[in-house]
């Protein structure tokens, strides 16, 4: 018979006192927070006018080269009034006067470390608005893997993947240009999507909520092109303005975004050039 020889009694407490301090560090670690992804915000590169922002639970005036968080805010501007900002996610919006975005969804996936070009997307994002009325000129960044961006009128919706473009939605119709990209428009009763091509224009009615939809694409005629030309250009000067990024105020698992302003003349830190815009010599 094979005799077992428990430990002497003085080892045990160790043991159990290594054990414990083990699980205890689990615990302590398991309750550190992860790390939330930041809120999406914007930024005002350009005001004219009144604008305001309704959050929901207050209505103020938008402040010129202040950062606002985007989802759940609408955007308002007055007769007189013109704006643009640049989203966290790099894409530039231009509000034509008597204009009413909701920002329904605007969520950020973590920054990237160490971004090299400011032209690109610094993380996945989600981007969803209701256009209630008036005109809305986009410059998009070049989006990352698995973004996307649509805007809604009561005609329609239109899913945006990348370029310029310009929206207006009045009472009876949305007309939709596109400069630069890609686009499509959807029948939100059918399902049924339309694609835009460059230099097109798509022309959305519905008689009844209860209808589908009409999509008449034309070609964009050179008057259309000089009307939409200024917010697209607002757009795409206001998303030059500023790129974000991250800082953290010292609480766990809390992260925060900053717009960081890209002065005439200046490099805006290590994140200014492309490695893909250097032109490299090959030494054979």
């Amino acid at each position: 018979m094979k005799t077992v020889t428990a430990p002497p009694l003085a080892t045990r407490p160790v043991r159990f006192g290594l054990l414990f301090g083990l699980l205890l560090t689990g615990l302590v670690h398991a309750a550190d927070p992860a790390p939330e992804p930041p809120t999406g915000r914007f930024f005002v590169a350009d005001s004219e006018g009144i604008s305001s922002i309704n959050t929901g639970t207050k209505i103020e005036p938008l402040a010129a080269k202040s950062a606002y968080a985007a989802q759940g805010a609408t955007v308002e501007t007055q007769s007189n009034a013109r704006l643009g900002v640049v989203l966290s996610n790099g894409t530039g919006l231009a509000f034509t006067p008597d204009t009413n975005l909701l920002i329904t969804r605007f969520q950020q996936d973590r920054f990237a470390p160490n971004r090299t070009d400011l032209d690109a997307e610094p993380s996945m994002s989600h981007f969803d608005a209701l256009l209630a009325r008036g005109g809305l000129g986009i410059s998009c960044t070049k989006f990352s893997a698995g973004s996307t961006m649509s805007v809604k009128t009561r005609h329609g919706s239109i899913i945006i993947q990348g370029g310029k473009l310009f929206i207006e939605a009045t009472d009876t119709q949305t007309t939709v240009s596109l400069v630069e990209g890609r686009l499509t428009i959807r029948d939100d009763l059918k399902g049924v999507g339309v694609p835009l091509q460059v230099g097109q224009q798509a022309i959305i009615t519905r008689q009844a909520p209860t209808l589908p939809a009409m999509i008449k694409l034309v070609t964009l005629a050179e008057r259309d092109l000089q009307l939409i030309k200024d917010p697209v250009d607002l757009s795409t000067m206001a998303r030059r303005t500023v790129y974000f990024d991250v800082v953290k105020p010292g609480v766990p698992g809390e992260e925060r975004l900053i717009p960081v302003r890209v002065l005439p003349g200046t490099i805006p830190g290590p994140n200014t050039v492309s490695p893909f815009r250097i032109t490299r010599t090959v030494v054979r």
